[in-house]
């Protein structure tokens, strides 16, 4: 801490002594036992995720089925019926262990850089210690789901490895392309689709058969999905013959607004049209200033239901999809609609655009020709593409005989 002092400031002296309470609050208080023998343990770490486990939980079954989280500081409160064991930090021993790392740190580093690598390291150690203790409780496999496959990801794969279990990932979003995936040595990486697949062997040399191709496991949620009505309540009537749904990013500003002004242009010379705009979750800066008569935004935390309602629901009832670099780009063709990823590049950041189920459009311009189009075909009464709808076997089936063979 004197150390934190004299080389940091008084203000990382602070987060210096928090992390250190943190570290020896937990002395002696780790559970003992976990009821995990030859059960699938599944990571819960964020409880908006949960719903994207799809039907996952009932195929595995209660009775196999064990949840865990190693990092609780997200729970406000458990979710409702799921009972979650967290996994506590550190032993004595560990303790120990790491007072022994900073002694050999102190030698090497000074200042800030050695305040960094220590915490970085109390970290790696925390997540080695947890998984340790996981893998050694006899569960038969463990699925996390990980935006991106670095940190505790590649803990988990390494541990499991050395005690026999099942390590698997299965992503939400469409980072195929980030480079902290080259390290991915996770024994299954489940895969959305054949192109995705593609990418991750030819970019990251990783073998088909640690990639399985299962699908989304929210696509069996939207498969089975009745619409609430929660858009007839907001506004869409039989008067609207086509309806736009638009779904904001938080990381891509400029598409944000364009966007959105080429679905006003568009809705200003089509009347009978209407557009519904669902904000992501973690869109802080979104154009809800602007307003338009036909432009109706739906919030699912305003609407007390499930990010994933909303979405299903929109999806249900419209005529065509605009996201920006977002697996809803994805999600849109399951319900048999044109599918517009906006990006304002040469290249989409999606491994899955084929020009046919999902397309790029890259300006505003090219957007607002795309609406049109699409509209003249709906007028002339083309009919949603319902190949695209067939139900396969469930995403949840193919993923669980993976989690325990």
């Amino acid at each position: 801490i004197y150390d934190y002092r004299r080389t940091s400031g008084w203000r990382e002296t602070a987060s210096g002594w928090k992390q250190y309470f943190n570290l020896f609050r937990t002395k002696g208080t780790r559970n003992t036992k976990l009821d995990a023998r030859n059960k699938v343990a599944v990571r819960i770490n964020n409880p908006d995720l949960i719903p994207m486990l799809g039907h996952l939980p009932e195929a595995i079954g209660s009775s196999n089925l064990f949840y865990f989280a190693t990092d609780i500081s997200k729970f406000k409160s458990w979710p409702e019926g799921i009972n979650v064991t967290a996994i506590n930090d550190l032993l004595p021993d560990d303790c120990a262990m790491l007072r022994k790392r900073w002694r050999q740190i102190s030698v090497v580093l000074n200042g800030v850089m050695k305040n960094v690598v220590m915490n970085r390291l109390i970290n790696l150690h925390i997540l080695l210690s947890k998984y340790e203790f996981l893998c050694s409780s006899g569960c038969k496999s463990i699925l996390i789901n990980a935006g991106e496959n670095d940190g505790e990801g590649h803990v988990l794969a390494q541990v499991a490895r050395k005690h026999g279990v099942i390590s698997a990932n299965f992503m939400n979003g469409t980072k195929a392309f980030d480079v902290v995936n080259q390290g991915a040595e996770f024994d299954f990486w489940f895969m959305h689709d054949e192109t995705m697949q593609e990418l991750a062997t030819r970019i990251y040399g990783i073998p088909k058969e640690r990639l399985p191709v299962v699908g989304h496991l929210l696509e069996d949620v939207a498969k089975s999905h009745k619409h609430s009505g929660l858009l007839y309540e907001k506004g869409l009537t039989a008067a609207h013959k086509f309806v736009i749904a638009f779904f904001t990013s938080p990381l891509f500003f400029d598409e944000n607004i364009n966007a959105y002004s080429a679905i006003e242009q568009f809705l200003d010379s089509h009347p009978d049209c209407i557009a519904f705009v669902k904000p992501h979750p973690h869109d802080k800066l979104c154009l809800w200033d602007r307003k338009h008569s036909r432009i109706v935004r739906l919030d699912f935390r305003t609407e007390k239901t499930s990010s994933e309602n909303v979405l299903f629901d929109m999806l249900s009832v419209a005529n065509c999809s605009v996201s920006i670099a977002s697996t809803v780009s994805f999600q849109a063709s399951w319900f048999g609609i044109p599918s517009f990823t906006f990006e304002m590049a040469n290249e989409s950041r999606l491994p899955y655009t084929d020009g046919k189920r999902i397309s790029h459009i890259r300006s505003r311009d090219e957007l607002v020709n795309a609406l049109i189009t699409v509209y003249n075909e709906s007028s002339k009464g083309g009919a949603k593409n319902t190949e695209l709808q067939t139900v396969r076997k469930s995403v949840a089936e193919k993923t669980v005989a993976y989690l325990t063979t």
